[in-house]
């Protein structure tokens, strides 16, 4: 489909597709997800990164104990969160740890080396 125009709307965006004729078949895509290409995507400014890059990046303390795997990310209020996998569990029965995404807990991402490194200890 093809984005005619959009514009904000509190936390969403609205959109006009140009597939799309009336109000009735409008009402049919509420809740569908949206894609786009990666490369239409802008590329993340310094201490931005995509969601998508962060999923599956280990995540180890200060002292270098792996606390899992980023398993995804909840969008809270006050900031965003890593749900993380505990380490050497199948995913089914992995503990889950919550990680707020903001300093000073927060203390590097590294895409290059794919590690996430923040001030959170295994038993939190």
């Amino acid at each position: 489909m093809h984005v005619t125009e959009a514009k904000p709307h509190g936390a969403f965006v609205l959109a006009q597709l140009k597939e799309i004729a009336d109000r009735g078949a409008a009402e049919a895509l509420r809740g569908a997800d949206v894609t786009v290409e990666r490369a239409q995507l802008p590329a993340a400014g310094a201490g931005e990164y995509y969601w998508a890059d962060l999923i599956g990046l280990p995540v180890r303390n200060l002292n270098g104990v792996e606390l899992g795997r980023v398993a995804g990310l909840i969008a809270a209020p006050a900031h965003d969160v890593l749900r993380v996998a505990a380490a050497g569990q199948e995913e089914e029965a992995a503990r889950e740890q919550l990680i707020p995404f903001v300093e000073p807990i927060l203390r590097e991402v590294d895409l290059a080396g794919g590690r996430i490194t923040v001030d959170w200890e295994a038993d939190y």
